[in-house]
Order: structure tokens, then C-alpha cells, then sequence
């Protein structure tokens, strides 16, 4: 990177810098040694890609000789320096993610939080008796570490002071820091030779400031500093602390001590303006126009729960209620709701606060359930059942003049069928069908199981009457074959006519 010359010497710092002295491709028209008092180029890109605030370090001089000396450039005139160590250790040194503190944990690999301060490289040489660079990356641990030394009492102050712009800087690359105050006549000849046309002004600076602005400088244009200058000095006209910076990201992307930041600026600038325009009366003024734009404001969420509290209890169906109280659920608590609508049940908010976590869209449609049946049996050990169940050993089927039976169907639907006569007791049936299952050497389904079963498939029994024994039986039985044999002898013309007559009035006088 630098060009080894002999003729043109070593330069002060060279016995604290690696490398040889020469020449730097960044300074191609600087080809001898220059003091460093007069090192003035910006230093504000470097501070802010070390994550330091600009007050840390005021110059170039003091950066290139920071974690050497405390360098005084009121007395201290004759230090120079070569352009390859100007580049290389000065604006063009760039730290590492990861934590560099000399006595930092090798088995950790904690990134750096912020840059090493003037202050602490002091205290770390004064301590261990080691140079460290300013700009250096160091973690929170060891400036933990460097806050507890005793010759570091100043440290831990500059800390708490520059924490809030450590964060702005390291949350957002496209800050830029408070520019040099730029005096009022000096500004005034600039508006009146800059030309008002963008790009007028581009080409401008780039043919007039290309000898004094080298590419390690801010990359914000000139146009953004003196808009900046312009507001700064009317912030300053009108007793308000200057910008810092102007904000480049969006609003929701940077962190929230940014945010209170420009929320104190702008309502210190708002209240500033008020009191210029109405004196001592700035904060009535300001009450005005806030209470003006209330008035137009939209409608206030009480106002909209009251009237959603409305539709939801004169509405009937219960699907549009359940959509209804999901979109109010996440604004009230338990109690608020059962206020705001009487009636309402702690169930029904716990299954509109579900509906509103499960669903995508706010007051999603409530979608219809459907009722999915549970089948536990083994389909084959279930049929192995019925079927032998419906066997004709143990059923008996007679005509609809006998009675029917209705069979409800579990889509709902009603059949209506013959009814049945089951010639056998269920324990019977069971115990049969055990024996057959054992015999063929089939698992069937447990006891309870098939009771049910047989419960379900509902069917008449036939049973003898209550106090009649088999020989009762059979002699009713003997009486109904002598009549039917009686009937079939007169169909054929075996009796006669008188004989007829004789058994038909025998018989009534039987009766």
C-alpha cells in the first residue's frame, strides 16, 4: 500500500506503527512528511464506523497519536507523520467486530459493543502498560472490567454520558453526526453562490471542494449539513438545544431512545414556536389546535365497543355473535365485557378470545362443526358379530301385520322395518357365540361390547306365559289341530248334513 522512499525519512510515529514509511494511494499528492498539527481532514465517518460519539476525539492529529501520548497541539509542533501511517493507523484503520481488549477472554467471542474512548486507552496503558488504539472494539464486559480500575474514575462517567449516542450511532449506519458550526456571514455568501437546482449543485461541489474533501469524509452531501445549519440556528434563535442529526430510517425500524429523542426535539421546537408566536400564552395556543383537531377526530373506541355492545345483543344468530364479540374480547377484560353486555357468560368470552387467537383475520367467520362419529370396534370383529347375531337359529322374522320397528340412523333419518323376534336370551346368545368363536379360532369382541350390541339391535322376545308348564302347552296345541282337522273334513263333504248340524250345536253347547 505505501511505497518505500528512502529521500523522504521517517516520520515520528514510525517506532510505534508497524510497517515502513512512504507514500499512501489515499494521499497520492502528498510525497513528503506532514505535521500533524496540521492533520485537519474529517474524522466523522471513522468515529461513527467505531461506534464513537465526534466528542470523543476532536481531530486528526489527536487520533493518530491517541494510545501514545496525550499529544497538546499548542506545544507539541514538530510530531509528523507519512501518509502511509497517516492512512493506515489514522482515518483508514477500521476495527474488528469482535471484542479487542488486550486481557480479554480467548474463549470468548462477544462482540464489540462500542469503541475504546481516549480515556480508557489512558487507563489501560497506566494500568497493564499496554498501547491500545482509540476506536478499538470493546465488549461490555471489559468496559465493566476498565470502569472498576482506580485510575479510571473518569471512565465510568464518559460512559453514562455517551450512552444514549453510542446506541443512536450503532442502531442506524445513516445518522450523521452535528456538523461544524458553519458562522452566519459564511453561510449567507454560500445561498447567495450556490445554485438553487439540485443537480446544479452537485456538479458544483464536486468541480469546487474535490482538492479539500477526500473519500474518508462524511458521505452526506453538503446540501444535508447546511440544511441542518439552517434549522440548528433557528433552533438556536429560539433557545432550543441544536439536532444532533437528522433521522434517515423509518420511524418504526429505529429503537425507542431514539424515538423520545425527536419526540423531546420536536415538542421543546413546537412549544418553543407557540410561546414566539403567542408569548406567555404558548401553551393555550397549543391546547387550541390539539383541542380543534380532537373535535374532528374519528369516532373514540368507547364509543365503538358501546355500538358493537348493541348489534351483538340484537343479533339472533349465534355464529355472528361469536364474530361480533371476538373483534371487543382483546380491548376489555372478563369483568368489562359482562358490564358492557348483561348476560353475557365467562364461556362465551373464553370461546370468542379462541376464536380471535386461532383465527387469521380479525371477526373471521365462525365455521359450522361437523359432527365426525368415533368408530372404536374392528369393523371385521363387529361384522363377525352381526352375522352371527341375524342368524335364523336365533331370530324370527315376521310380517308388518305383527308390528314394526323404527331404526334411527345416525345421519338422522328414521327406517321403519318388520319387527323381529329374537327366539333366544341374550346370555344365551353370547355364550354360543364364544364357543363358536373358540372353536374357530377367532378373537371376538368383549362381553360388555357385545351386550351393547345386542341392546342397540332391539328385538321382540318371545317367552311362555307366567304359570302354564309344557303339558298345558301341548294339550292347547292338540285343541287347535282337532279344529283344524274339523275344517278340512267339512270342506271335502266327508260329514253329512245332519251331522254337520249336530257337531256345530255340540260345540255351542260346549261353550
Amino acid at each position: 500500500m505505501a511505497a518505500p522512499m528512502d529521500e523522504m525519512g521517517k516520520c515520528s510515529l514510525h517506532s510505534y506503527f508497524e510497517g515502513d514509511c512512504g507514500l499512501s494511494s489515499k494521499f497520492p499528492n502528498e510525497i513528503c512528511l506532514k505535521l500533524i498539527v496540521n492533520c485537519n481532514n474529517s474524522i466523522v465517518g471513522h468515529l461513527r464506523a467505531c461506534n464513537m460519539v465526534e466528542k470523543s476525539v476532536k481531530s486528526e492529529g489527536e487520533l493518530l497519536c491517541s494510545g501514545i501520548w496525550k499529544w497538546r497541539p499548542e506545544t507539541d509542533h514538530g510530531i509528523s507523520v507519512c501518509p502511509a501511517h497517516r492512512y493506515q493507523y489514522g482515518i483508514g484503520w477500521r476495527p474488528k467486530v469482535r471484542c479487542g481488549f488486550v486481557r480479554h477472554p480467548t474463549t470468548s467471542n462477544s462482540k464489540a459493543q462500542r469503541g475504546m474512548s481516549a480515556p480508557m486507552c489512558e487507563a489501560v496503558q497506566l494500568s497493564w502498560e499496554t498501547l491500545c488504539r482509540v476506536g478499538t472494539g470493546i465488549c461490555r464486559q471489559c468496559i465493566s472490567e476498565i470502569s472498576e480500575l482506580p485510575n479510571a474514575c473518569s471512565v465510568k462517567t464518559e460512559i453514562e454520558a455517551d450512552q444514549d449516542d453510542i446506541c443512536e450511532i450503532a442502531d442506524h449506519n445513516k445518522y450523521r453526526l452535528r456538523p461544524k458550526q458553519i458562522e452566519k456571514e459564511n453561510i449567507k455568501i454560500l445561498n447567495e453562490v450556490l445554485p438553487s437546482n439540485t443537480e446544479d449543485y452537485d456538479s458544483f461541489t464536486n468541480s469546487q471542494y474535490s482538492q479539500t474533501t477526500n473519500s474518508q469524509t462524511s458521505n452526506w452531501s453538503d446540501c444535508s449539513e447546511l440544511a441542518l445549519d439552517k434549522v440548528n440556528m433557528v433552533m438556536e434563535a429560539m433557545n432550543v438545544s441544536p439536532l444532533r442529526s437528522t433521522l434517515q430510517k423509518e420511524i418504526t425500524d429505529v429503537k425507542d431512545s431514539t424515538i423520545r429523542y425527536y419526540k423531546r426535539k420536536a415538542h421543546a421546537s413546537i412549544d418553543s414556536l407557540l410561546d414566539f408566536m403567542a408569548p406567555k400564552q404558548g401553551h393555550l395556543l397549543k391546547d387550541e389546535v390539539l383541542t380543534k383537531n380532537r373535535d374532528i377526530s374519528l369516532p373514540t373506541e368507547s364509543a365503538m365497543i358501546e355500538d358493537l355492545s348493541k348489534l351483538y345483543m340484537k343479533t339472533v344468530d349465534n355464529s355472528l355473535k361469536m364474530q361480533i364479540l371476538s373483534v371487543i374480547t382483546s380491548r376489555l377484560t372478563k369483568a368489562e365485557l359482562q358490564t358492557a353486555i348483561p348476560g353475557i357468560t365467562i364461556y362465551r368470552i373464553d370461546q370468542a378470545r379462541l376464536h380471535f387467537n386461532t383465527s387469521t383475520n380479525l371477526g373471521l367467520q365462525v365455521k359450522n362443526k361437523i359432527k365426525v362419529p368415533r368408530q372404536r370396534m374392528n369393523d371385521s370383529k363387529l361384522e363377525h358379530a352381526i352375522s352371527c347375531f341375524f342368524d335364523t337359529s336365533f331370530m324370527q322374522l315376521v310380517s308388518y301385520m305383527y308390528g314394526t320397528r323404527d331404526l334411527k340412523m345416525d345421519s338422522g333419518e328414521n327406517i321403519t322395518i318388520p319387527d323381529v323376534i329374537r327366539t333366544t336370551n341374550h346370555s344365551k346368545i353370547i355364550d354360543l357365540y364364544f364357543s363358536y368363536c373358540t372353536e374357530s379360532n377367532f378373537e371376538p369382541l368383549s362381553k360388555s361390547t357385545l351386550f351393547k350390541i345386542l341392546n342397540t339391535c332391539a328385538a321382540t322376545k318371545r317367552t311362555n306365559l307366567h304359570g302354564l308348564d309344557n303339558i298345558a302347552a301341548e294339550g292347547i296345541e292338540g285343541f287347535e289341530s282337532l279344529k283344524e282337522i274339523t275344517k278340512q273334513i267339512y270342506e271335502r263333504s266327508i260329514l253329512s248334513t245332519e251331522e254337520q248340524k249336530y257337531h256345530i250345536s255340540k260345540t255351542l253347547f260346549q261353550n
